[in-house]
């Protein structure tokens, strides 16, 4: 319990020195979007297309993901607390959003992120919700305790 506590206050400390104190309502309009493709491992994986959500029943329930979490997005300020992982919501072949996460520690959760304007926007995000977001893309994740 004194591990998870120490969590909570880590994400709560990151959240508070990156983030400005404007509330905002996460990514712009999703409607029309075809394909979302997880910019991750393609230089590993050379000749093999980009893990991607290509069904539209998939990216339907992708977007209502992504709808369900417009609340509590803030600016981000200074550095990141991690590094990005970006998903790009593309319309056709114009990519009109980006929508990724930062994993703090690996259980604990972390951060959605979104750019708009170029500025990155953070949202406090629970393990589950990072593990449901790797799942569209057939990415599980195993927590396994010391």
């Amino acid at each position: 319990m004194k591990r998870y506590r120490g969590i909570l206050f880590v994400l709560g400390s990151c959240l508070a020195a990156a983030c400005g104190s404007s509330a905002l309502t996460g990514p712009r309009s999703l409607d029309g979007i075809t394909r979302v493709v997880l910019r991750a491992w393609e230089d590993t994986r050379r000749g093999l297309p980009p893990l991607a959500v290509t069904r539209s029943d998939s990216i339907a329930m992708f977007v209502s993901f992504v709808d369900a979490r417009r609340d509590g997005w803030q600016n981000a300020t200074g550095e990141l607390p991690g590094r990005p992982l970006f998903a790009e919501l593309e319309r056709g072949t114009a990519v009109v959003s980006r929508f990724g996460f930062i994993e703090i520690v690996h259980g604990g959760g972390g951060y959605f992120i979104t750019t708009d304007g170029g500025k990155n926007q953070l949202r406090p995000a629970s393990a589950t919700e990072l593990a449901a977001f790797l799942a569209f893309f057939g990415i599980g994740v195993q927590i396994i305790p010391d």
